[in-house]
């Protein structure tokens, strides 16, 4: 008998108590493009599709993180920028490049992070795009980088970070 309850304790009742809540926060990296498409398939109607779903399953806002520099081969994948600004979802910084912090020194990097800024406020409108997430989710290699870039967040204008930070 003492076994069967000690069973209970220790293996049924953890299951069978409710899980706390936990809150995840769903985001697309690499706006306005990654990797190469299957045929008679454009990137804005892979955004379409994506915003569709996010829609239709009443999603909160989903943060999309944009690397500019595809525009400057691409331009016209603005559309897909635009597309999800009109669906009223939020974008926010990847770098401009996806440049990775454990590679690079952190004044590039900071540079990086600007270069792409000018995208961002525009097609944010006046709402909030000071959202930024490290590429690789790569913080850096040395403590001293991390707390560099982290420390972009306290100053005033400039982007936030966890894998997501403000930047502020």
């Amino acid at each position: 008998m003492m076994k069967r309850l000690l069973f209970c304790v220790l293996f049924v009742l953890p299951f069978a108590i409710p899980a706390f809540p936990q809150q995840v926060a769903l985001t697309f990296d690499d706006l306005p493009e990654h990797g190469d498409l299957p045929p008679h398939v454009t990137r804005v109607g892979v955004a379409r599709s994506i915003l569709g779903t996010l829609k239709a399953e009443h999603m909160p806002p989903v943060y999309g993180f944009v690397n500019a520099v595809a525009l400057e081969d691409t331009p016209s994948e603005i559309k897909v920028l635009r597309a999800w600004r009109a669906a009223g979802q939020p974008l926010g910084s990847h770098t401009y490049t996806h440049a990775d912090l454990t590679a690079w020194t952190v004044p590039k990097y900071e540079s990086d992070i600007a270069r792409d800024e000018p995208f961002l406020e525009k097609l944010m409108a006046g709402q909030d795009w000071r959202w930024f997430r490290y590429p690789y989710l790569r913080e850096g290699d040395t403590l001293e980088k991390r707390e560099t870039i982290r420390g972009l967040s306290e100053r005033p204008g400039l982007p936030h970070s966890a894998g997501v930070a403000e930047l502020r």
